[in-house]
């Protein structure tokens, strides 16, 4: 017995003294925390953005209208109560049962998941504290939210929560919110409405009706489900709401086109990452740069259409300028895909080489036929002048060998989903929902970052409440290697000048470029232009909202703009953005073959001996180098003559492909004498008059460069007797290309 008393009695000092060092934890961290009643309303409320030189952009931004609690219908009352804390009434602040689970699942997830949050501890929350989850902000919070029971009413605790939470579109108490939503007064709200508006408060950016409509409706549903339960409805109540439409479009203007909606958009992410809501004091320092903003804003004005563009610097990730008047409208890339998701991982995984020949003619996979833009098939082309002049019959021959799900691969690493369209249209454009502007600027930085992608953002750095809470770090990653890049950066840099974006070639600066135009037969819907340096990526969309016809394509007004932009970029703001593209010590520049390649469209390193005329340069990563020279200049070789003997005669045919600056030498022997016949320029066909009857004769060619003897090909022997005649047909030397099926 003595040493249980002893045991129960050193218990009670351990527990005792563990109850102490709490107490003296607590009220040393909170000694200073004070409820501050200015901080519980809507005026408290400011949010101000700063431009990349700490200049403010735009003042604050709270609720101009506030509802008293009689306002409030109780729809609205019943549907947060519902949602959010289905006790509030009858708690002092704070759920213990909610509490004591939270707490066990965030110590056997060993993180701070789980909250608990009453409606009470979320106006603490969101008014005066940090968000930073840790044990001290929690001890905090409760203090707070004690003085916050003791001093105010419960229908002024809820007064105050439903005029300062934010709503999503830079929207803050639910005055505000009934007029952009459903223009009406907060007391006029209906079921369905309310349901809406208390399904925003977990998350406005997931569950906006405009940039969400799915996951808004179902987000309200749920909202009305949890009101059912709760007998706040009745069911024919319930039916007729789950049955009311969403708003489709706002009733207010809120910015919701300029680069600081975009900013908010973004804020609204990273705060809901932290478990925060938009309120109390946020400071968010941007990388806006006012003057290239307003000169984005000016050019995109030349446009009648519905239009988006925006100016990426290369070093930060962020957004130097950016604009809208269509939101973050997703729309098919059109041609621009072509670099992202067939060339670029086509040179990655050495499928082709910018040098590779591909026959663009009319083709049939399985159904479909891809068709060029101008309607016409141009024979064998480079992999260069396919991307060049952005063809669409060679660009699927490409897909079709790399297959859509390695492109998938690499679309995904690029943030850039095909929703599981795996059909070759992919590399037209067709990829289901399309991309935003932002997406593909974001996509195309990765070229002139060495092959490294990161998502470009509008926000730098979040202070709330006076603390840093958010800063912006780029996170890279790798998805083409350098040299893939430089490639991709070279050929592009060629369209700038003489391909589809050629009217960007009076810059005169290392840039490079693509275009693309969505549509039909009928109409365009999508131009697109996109430009990188080695310091800013840029782009412009022009378009209708309602899909309907635009008289541009890629290639005429949005890429004047983009010449327009760029050129103030280099003239007014930063020339040193438009510096040479580093060359990566994994790429040459090699000599090849040209006549091979233009008539056996083969890749062969050039002869030592061929002259200049008969050589091209192309950029190969050293891995891919053609490992074969060509002989055609230090040893001449010709494809076999045909030969055929009619009518007392003997005609020799020369293969078209028989070089035109080779000298031939025609020998014929008979009976063991050898003769010349014929010495000179490559003819369309030889014939031999000077026959015996019943003979047999043998023909000799040698092709000749600069008195440089080749390899003789001795022809099938000839005979005079009557028989009857077999032409002589050469076999095939190589076996049909894949591009060719």
């Amino acid at each position: 017995m003595k040493i249980i008393k002893k045991f129960l009695i050193g218990a009670l000092v351990v527990f005792g003294v563990i109850i102490f060092a709490f107490l003296i934890y607590f009220f040393s961290v909170t000694a200073n925390v004070r409820l501050r009643d200015e901080k519980l309303t809507s005026q408290s409320l400011h949010i101000e953005l700063l431009d990349d030189k700490d200049k403010v952009l735009s003042g604050a931004s709270a609720a101009l209208a506030v509802a008293s609690y009689e306002q409030l219908p109780p729809s609205l009352i019943n549907a947060f109560l519902a949602t959010e804390d289905r006790k509030f009434f009858s708690h002092q602040g704070f759920d213990v049962m909610r509490m004591g689970k939270a707490l066990l699942k965030n110590v056997f997830s060993f993180s701070f998941k789980e909250g608990a949050s009453t409606i009470s501890q979320q106006l603490i929350k969101n008014t005066h504290l940090t968000g930073e989850k840790t044990f001290k902000r929690k001890l905090q919070e409760l203090k707070l939210t004690a003085q916050l029971e003791k001093r105010y009413s419960k229908e002024d605790i809820l007064k105050k929560y439903l005029n300062t939470i934010y709503f999503g579109h830079n929207l803050f108490g639910v005055c505000e919110a009934a007029r952009f939503y459903f223009d009406c007064e907060v007391e006029n709200l209906s079921v369905d409405q309310s349901a809406l508006l208390a399904g925003l408060a977990r998350s406005p950016n997931n569950y906006s009706p405009f940039k969400h409509p799915k996951k808004s409706l179902n987000r309200r549903n749920a909202v009305l489900k949890f009101m059912l339960e709760e007998g706040y409805l009745s069911k024919e109540e319930y039916t007729r709401a789950i049955n009311a439409p969403l708003p489709d479009k706002p009733t207010v203007t809120h910015e919701e086109n300029s680069y600081c909606q975009f900013v908010y958009n973004e804020a609204e992410k990273i705060l809901e990452s932290k478990g925060l809501e938009m309120g109390g004091e946020l400071t968010i320092k941007t990388y806006m740069n006012r003057d290239l903003q307003n000169q984005l804003t000016q050019q995109l004005a030349n446009s009648s259409t519905n239009k988006a563009g925006g100016i990426l610097d290369n070093k930060t990730g962020g957004f130097s300028a950016y604009y809208s008047d269509v939101g973050n409208i997703k729309r098919s890339p059109a041609s621009t895909i072509k670099p992202l998701a067939v060339y670029a991982p086509a040179f990655q995984e050495n499928l082709i080489v910018p040098a590779t020949p591909i026959l663009d003619a009319q083709v049939n996979f399985n159904g479909y036929s891809p068709k060029n833009y101008d309607k016409q098939y141009h024979g064998y082309v480079s992999a260069r002048e396919s991307l060049v002049k952005s063809l669409n019959v060679p660009a699927a021959k490409i897909l079709n060998s790399l297959t859509v799900k390695k492109a998938k691969k690499y679309l995904d690493l690029l943030n850039l989903s095909i929703d599981g369209n795996e059909h070759l249209a992919v590399a037209l454009g067709s990829v289901g929902e399309g991309y935003t502007l932002q997406q593909l600027l974001s996509a195309y930085s990765t070229f002139p970052n060495q092959g490294n992608y990161r998502e470009g953002v509008f926000i730098e750095s979040i202070q709330r409440n006076g603390k840093v809470i958010y800063r912006h770090l780029a996170k890279e990653k790798k998805v083409f290697d350098e040299e893939t890049a430089y490639l991709i950066t070279d050929v592009l840099q060629e369209t700038a000048k003489t391909g589809t974006a050629k009217k960007l070639r009076r810059l005169q600066l290392p840039i490079a470029a693509k275009t693309g135009t969505a549509g039909s037969e009928e109409k365009n819907t999508d131009a697109y232009a996109f430009a990188y340096s080695t310091g800013y990526t840029t782009g412009i969309w022009l378009g209708n909202a309602d899909m309907s016809s635009i008289c541009y394509t890629g290639g005429t007004l949005p890429c004047e703009l983009l010449a327009n932009i760029n050129e103030y970029l280099y003239k007014n703001h930063n020339n040193a953005a438009f510096e040479d593209f580093p060359i990566p010590t994994g790429i040459r520049r090699i000599k090849l073959d040209a006549y091979y390649y233009k008539n056996r469209h083969a890749l062969l390193l050039a002869d030592k001996n061929s002259p200049s005329e008969y050589c091209f340069e192309e950029l190969f990563k050293k891995t891919t180098i053609p490992r074969n020279q060509s002989t055609l200049f230090s040893s001449p070789v010709i494809h076999a003559p045909t030969i055929h003997f009619k009518n007392g005669q003997v005609t020799i045919c020369f293969d078209d492909s028989s070089p035109d600056f080779y000298q031939y030498q025609i020998k014929k022997s008979c009976d063991g004498k050898v003769s010349n016949v014929y010495f000179g320029p490559k003819t369309k066909e030889f014939v031999d008059h000077d026959l015996s009857a019943d003979k047999s004769y043998i023909y000799t060619v040698i092709p000749y460069y600069n008195k440089l003897a080749g390899t003789p090909v001795n022809l099938p022997a000839i005979s005079t007797k009557a028989q009857k005649d077999i032409p002589f047909i050469p076999p095939s030397i190589t076996k049909k290309p894949w591009w060719e099926y």
